[in-house]
């Protein structure tokens, strides 16, 4: 999957952007590993993994960026170990123990020394355009990382007209009705996952997996007082996922019949690539559409 957790904008731009344009301002601001004494690295690169290719594909009406992030790690294990070390020696030879402002400054040394021998680790954060339906998609757990992907955006573009959802109703209580009846709104089927949570004391939470009687292994909690924070739910038997409470999905995946995807399989990587972007897109889109309607968010 292209998007293995995703996070929603609202789109409120009066037209789809211009990818000619988008490219342009992209360009720029193009992917550049990390230099040896740099923690980190952030860039756009071409969706389908090419090194030269487009950095905005149109998948129909829809626009898809990549941003790229790569870091140097630097274990703090053992940098806190060098640290310590030379603190010691330096403790030795002055008589005294260091002192808060040259323990700082043994850190940055260190850091300095290791930082161009440390390996290297990068990912890469989708984001799409999708202008008609008037939505923006990121691949973000968190609420930080999508801000971060959409300022990296804003940056390249000088603005992205975008807000977040209007939740009209809690979503938990939504949850909550729909496993206690054990039923879904149509196109829509639970799974075998879910997260409970008691509202009275937050830290206590019960978690069902793998059960094929979610509802009943449920109830019980229901019954406590427990609600639904977290629902593994089925779109149109195609496209399973984890729906938290903030909207977010989680763990999405595409129920697709394996042995069709190869026998359609292209030799063309990059049309490969964008014929399954296409697919995954559309049924993402679709599917946060019909929960945004279930779900009265405006």
């Amino acid at each position: 999957m292209l998007f293995r957790n995703l996070r929603t904008f609202d789109f409120t731009g009066r037209g789809r952007p211009r990818t000619t344009r988008l490219i342009e301002q992209l360009e720029p601001l193009r992917f550049e590993s990390c230099r040896p004494q740099q923690p980190e690295s952030a860039g756009w690169v071409s969706p389908d993994g090419s090194e030269d290719g487009p950095l905005v594909l149109e998948l129909g009406e829809r626009q898809l960026m990549m941003l790229r992030v790569e870091q140097r790690v630097v274990p703090a294990a053992v940098v806190r170990e060098e640290v310590m070390r030379r603190a010691r020696e330096l403790a030795a030879e002055k008589g005294r123990p260091a002192g808060r402002r040259e323990v700082a400054d043994l850190k940055e040394r260190v850091l300095a020394e290791l930082r161009p021998r440390a390996f290297t680790r990068s990912r890469r954060y989708p984001l799409l355009i999708d202008a008609e339906a008037g939505l923006v998609l990121t691949d973000a757990v968190t609420a930080s990382a999508a801000d971060r992907l959409v300022e990296a955006v804003r940056a390249a573009m000088g603005t992205l007209p975008l807000r977040l959802p209007e939740i009209a109703k809690p979503v938990p209580a939504q949850l909550t009705r729909w496993l206690r009846s054990d039923r879904l709104p149509a196109t829509l089927a639970s799974g075998t996952t879910c997260v409970l949570r008691d509202p009275r004391d937050r830290q206590r939470v019960v978690r069902v997996r793998g059960s094929a009687e979610l509802a009943a292994d449920a109830a019980g909690h229901i019954e406590a007082g427990f609600e639904v924070v977290e629902l593994e739910v089925l779109w149109a038997e195609r496209l399973r996922f984890r729906l938290g409470e903030d909207l977010t999905l989680r763990a999405t995946r595409l129920e697709t019949d394996e042995d069709a995807s190869e026998a359609d399989a292209l030799e063309d990587p990059a049309a490969e690539f964008a014929a399954a972007a296409l697919v995954e897109t559309a049924s993402l889109v679709q599917a946060m559409r019909r929960l945004r309607e279930v779900l009265g968010v405006g």
